[in-house]
């Protein structure tokens, strides 16, 4: 958000775009995984997100990700658990299971038994056949998730701190 404030002040003030555009990808985020992007030398585009996840979140980077597949990129999801929900926790991971079908995200990888019913809610929506993966690692995940990247892929890897997806995300991009 304080990146698309930044672009449209600087158009107001008759900046170059280019320009604009090129200083924030120079720019030193803040605090890593947090919607951070990278591009591997393959050409793959990994957001990693996966510092943090609430129900609001986790929809928002699912929106961001589905945006960014109507330009034509293939999208895949790594999503993780959701932690601290309480009696709320399988309601929620069901609903985001239901939302990635809605929302034509290509792939589907869940990783960690906490969120298996994100990968059980996808599933059962009808109109869906294999394009959801269940994994219960990052070990177990890391190589499968490789195996399938094409370049211009887009992957968003979500979930709560716990869930040490970060890590993944990290292995994903290329980033120590």
């Amino acid at each position: 958000m304080n990146a698309a404030a930044a672009l449209e002040v600087s158009e107001f003030l008759g900046l170059d775009r280019v320009q604009s555009f090129e200083a924030l990808e120079k720019m030193e985020l803040a605090e890593r995984w947090r919607m951070q992007l990278t591009k591997t030398t393959e050409g793959i585009y990994v957001i990693n997100d996966a510092y943090n996840a609430s129900p609001d979140s986790m929809r928002a980077a699912l929106q961001t990700l589905a945006t960014i597949g109507r330009s034509g990129h293939r999208t895949i999801a790594v999503l993780g658990s959701m932690a601290e929900l309480g009696e709320i926790s399988d309601q929620e991971h069901r609903s985001l299971g239901l939302l990635l079908v809605r929302y034509n995200i290509d792939k589907l990888i869940v990783v960690g038994h906490d969120a298996k019913i994100l990968h059980l809610s996808a599933t059962a929506e009808g109109s869906w056949d294999g394009e959801s993966e269940f994994f219960g690692s990052v070990d177990a995940a890391l190589p499968a998730i490789r195996g399938m990247l094409l370049s211009g892929d887009v992957v968003l890897v979500k979930s709560s701190n716990v869930s040490g997806l970060r890590f993944l995300g990290d292995d994903l991009a290329g980033v120590t």
